[in-house]
């Protein structure tokens, strides 16, 4: 599995790959219901809309291969949903900022990070998260190693652990953040 990619699969060996001013709606893959990214060095998406795509692995919306890095600015993703983890975005690391996540889903047994999932190290800043819900761990963000959260905004986001976001391993921070109704039916 190198990505999939509903819509856009940027593939094995591309140096860089960019996204830019596109809406995607309605799209399938086994991973990134609408865009997915193989051996890509680098990779941005940027002023995009991603509604209702799904996965049936991991990234609904957006799925990056482990190891390579994205950058990910000035998005919406609404009613994303994968069944493996990262109902918006699944990505190896790599920075999302000024991005809006609302009603995003990780549907499968224990799925993680209803809205992001990073596998090693991530940032996220200037976001709102509404309404993501993950099985698992980090109803909005789910952070595997290392990650920075600052300036964003979590409502209404639940999981069992980490109603709004989780940190596995390594060092979590998070600044200027405002967390309102979320929900972990566990602890957290």
């Amino acid at each position: 599995d190198h990505g999939g990619g509903g819509a856009i699969f940027g593939s094995n060996g591309c140096n860089y790959c960019s996204i830019s001013n596109c809406t995607f709606i309605n799209n399938t893959a086994i991973t990134g219901g609408a865009v997915g990214f193989g051996l890509c060095s680098k990779c941005t998406v940027t002023n995009s809309n991603f509604i209702n795509n799904t996965a049936f692995n991991y990234g609904g919306a957006v799925h990056v291969l482990y190891g390579w890095e994205c950058t990910v600015t000035d998005c919406n993703f609404t009613y994303n949903t994968a069944t493996g983890g990262g109902g918006a975005i699944n990505m190896g690391s790599g920075t999302v900022s000024n991005c809006n996540f609302t009603n995003n889903k990780a549907t499968g047994d224990y799925a993680r990070g209803g809205a992001i999932f990073f596998v090693n190290t991530g940032t996220v800043s200037n976001c709102n998260f509404t309404g993501n819900t993950a099985t698992g761990d980090g109803g909005a963000v789910y952070f595997y190693r290392t990650g920075t959260v600052s300036n964003c905004n979590f409502t209404d986001n639940s999981a069992p652990y980490g109603g709004a976001v989780y940190f596995y391993q390594g060092t979590g921070t998070v600044s200027n953040c405002n967390f309102t109704g979320n929900t972990a039916t566990e602890s957290g």
